[in-house]
């Protein structure tokens, strides 16, 4: 069923109709392809705000781009997430969608002076940030990391599980989500003590529903160089084609 949504571009409130593989606002005529992860989500008629929307878009600030393009994201990339800014918000905004739903935003900081440095949508976290790949999309291994930016960047080469944060939801929408769509979990959150420790408790309450996990402990995905994330990934499905579920 088509939908239609504010448009990023020209700001219309409901000229971009969602095709689901793709969206086309009649206002400007913008037409692109979109990230929208297919997977079933516990709940989601409480998970879906029927009057959440995104903010109106800005022109990108020097500081904005510096900040994207500093954490690997291209013009390719931030076009494909509809990553933009927001003047009302002073914040580069991440848009999370799921099956032609907005699940919610985040709004990043770019200047010093700001506080705090993430905004969420309407006061809510998005329940996650799923980066897409075409590498091999019917895998049934995913890498769970802490922001989004580094599931967008990890995700040009596996899936790839953004938990905007270090914990899974306590109501356990996120774990059952793992459980539907992966036989093999990787836990790469920050390298230090508060990630270790996060990730131990993860590998803790994934271990009720009987996955296989790999836990690294190196800096997080935002901070590889891409050829480091494509052999990162690779290293990942060796692993489990060697030890995991298949």
């Amino acid at each position: 069923m088509t939908t239609h949504l504010p448009c990023p571009d020209c700001g219309s409130s409901d000229a971009l109709a969602d095709y689901n593989t793709h969206t086309h606002c009649f206002s400007c005529g913008r037409h692109r392809h979109t990230n929208k992860c297919q997977v079933r989500i516990p709940g989601y008629e409480e998970t879906f705000s029927k009057t959440l929307g995104l903010p109106r878009p800005s022109q990108m600030p020097e500081e904005g781009l510096v900040w994207l393009r500093g954490a690997g994201i291209n013009a390719h990339l931030q076009a494909h997430y509809d990553i933009y800014y927001s003047d009302y918000w002073d914040r580069v905004i991440i848009p999370s969608y799921c099956n032609g739903h907005l699940l919610g935003w985040q709004g990043r900081a770019v200047f010093p002076e700001q506080t705090p440095k993430y905004l969420q949508a309407k006061g809510q976290k998005p329940l996650f940030f799923l980066g897409d790949t075409t590498g091999k999309p019917n895998s049934k291994t995913i890498v769970l990391v802490e922001d989004a930016i580094s599931a967008i960047r990890l995700g040009q080469y596996i899936k790839t599980m953004a938990l905007l944060g270090t914990k899974l939801d306590a109501a356990g929408k996120q774990l059952q989500i793992i459980e539907d769509e992966a036989d093999n979990v990787v836990v790469w959150l920050d390298d230090d003590e508060p990630g270790r420790t996060a990730a131990r408790q993860i590998v803790n309450r994934l271990a009720l529903i009987g996955t296989e996990t790999l836990v690294l402990t190196e800096p997080e995905p935002k901070l590889k160089a891409d050829w480091e994330l494509a052999n990162a990934a690779e290293s990942i499905y060796n692993y489990f084609e060697k030890y995991g579920r298949g």
